[in-house]
């Protein structure tokens, strides 16, 4: 019998106003599992919407794909609005390797 293709956690955020302050840890896998974790941003335009600050934002924005390397045991998943694609597309981690590749190669 194969394995069940479970993660070793399912983690659901909101980015918030401080997204880097606030979910820092939750962009890492669970450590010590054979498993991997699923980390599902629910309401990604909050990066444009309700955080202030610009770094805080890029650093967010590059730790996201960051931690989404090949081989990681992250997978990431952000649910975003349709008219915050255009903002999404403007930041060259997303579009190379995160949630917005498949809407730019449409």
């Amino acid at each position: 019998m194969a394995p069940a293709l479970r993660p070793a956690a399912i983690r659901v955020l909101t980015p918030g106003e401080h997204p880097v302050r606030t979910h820092v840890p939750r962009l890492l896998p669970v450590p010590d599992a054979d498993a991997g974790t699923w980390l599902i941003v629910d309401q990604f335009e909050e990066l444009f919407t309700l955080c202030r600050e610009a770094a805080e934002r890029g650093a967010f924005l590059d730790r996201l794909p960051a931690a989404c390397v090949p081989g990681s045991r992250l997978c990431a998943v952000a649910a975003v609005r349709a008219d915050f694609y255009g903002h999404c597309l403007e930041h060259p981690g997303l579009t190379a390797t995160g949630p917005c590749r498949r809407l730019a190669d449409r």
